[in-house]
């Protein structure tokens, strides 16, 4: 049984360059790559093990819901272009060739509190008030009936409210309703750097800020937060924020 990480990307060139730090770690931990995109690339520059150029209907990231289409693994973990990995993964492998799919949840793990849940999904909820938000940005499945139930799901509603451009409420969604039963990983497997507290060793880093230093990663200390290392320009513009704030509630 074969597997490795795909990756997705529509509409968006630019967004390969940022994707060759990701994909660089996930080569070195010796996984193959698959790219799913919906236009053609430049091969000899951007290397991939597999490459789908397929048509994507959406022009935001609902278009995971054809992951299980065109995936050439039998057992795939998609992350996003933002996901860097940094322990051994063999763990949620194995347990979803057991489970068939794998999941995290949300740092803000209660759905309720998203705009689209309360209006334009309001008939999708059903009434239910326990829902929980699983990341959309970090799925592993197996080739399945679980996963196709799953992403059948994601489809219908997806299609079905096209207002709704975010694919995380619509994935969690299409979790409940699907009836499917994924085995859930701790936050280390998908560290997003707020309201979590990481304990034991990272696996794997979610965040457009820069991912901190290994030494950092491996703990077994208490469960802590991991601040992001934020980037230079970024702290000086933030500080600069901060102090035209206070002269214009001061002398404006």
């Amino acid at each position: 049984m074969n597997k490795g990480v795909v990756y997705l990307v529509y509409d968006r060139p630019d967004i390969l360059e940022y994707q060759e730090i990701s994909k660089s770690k996930v080569k070195e931990a010796g996984y193959d790559v698959c790219l799913i995109s919906n236009f053609s690339i430049d091969r000899r520059k951007f290397k991939y093990d597999h490459y789908q150029e397929v048509d994507l209907p959406f022009g935001n990231n609902k278009n995971i819901a054809f992951l299980l289409d065109h995936t050439p693994f039998d057992i795939s973990l998609y992350i996003d272009a933002d996901v860097h990995l940094y322990g051994n993964p063999e763990f949620a492998f194995k347990k979803c060739d057991i489970h068939e799919v794998c999941l995290t949840h949300s740092p803000m793990y209660d759905l309720h509190y998203r705009s689209t849940i309360k209006v334009e999904l309001k008939k999708e909820v059903d009434k239910k008030s326990d829902l929980i938000e699983y990341q959309a940005g970090w799925i592993l499945f197996k080739k399945s009936i679980s996963a196709e139930k799953l992403f059948d799901e994601y489809k219908r509603i997806a299609f079905a409210h096209p207002e709704v451009t975010y694919s995380q409420q619509i994935f969690s969604l299409a979790v409940e309703h699907s009836g499917i039963n994924p085995f859930i990983l701790p936050p280390n497997w998908n560290y997003r750097a707020f309201h979590q507290h990481l304990h034991g060793e990272l696996k794997f880093w979610h965040n457009y800020f820069l991912p901190p230093a290994k030494k950092i990663a491996k703990n077994d200390l208490p469960p802590r937060p991991i601040e992001p290392i934020y980037p230079l320009k970024w702290i000086i513009q933030k500080k600069f924020e901060r102090i035209t704030g206070i002269i214009r509630r001061r002398f404006l």
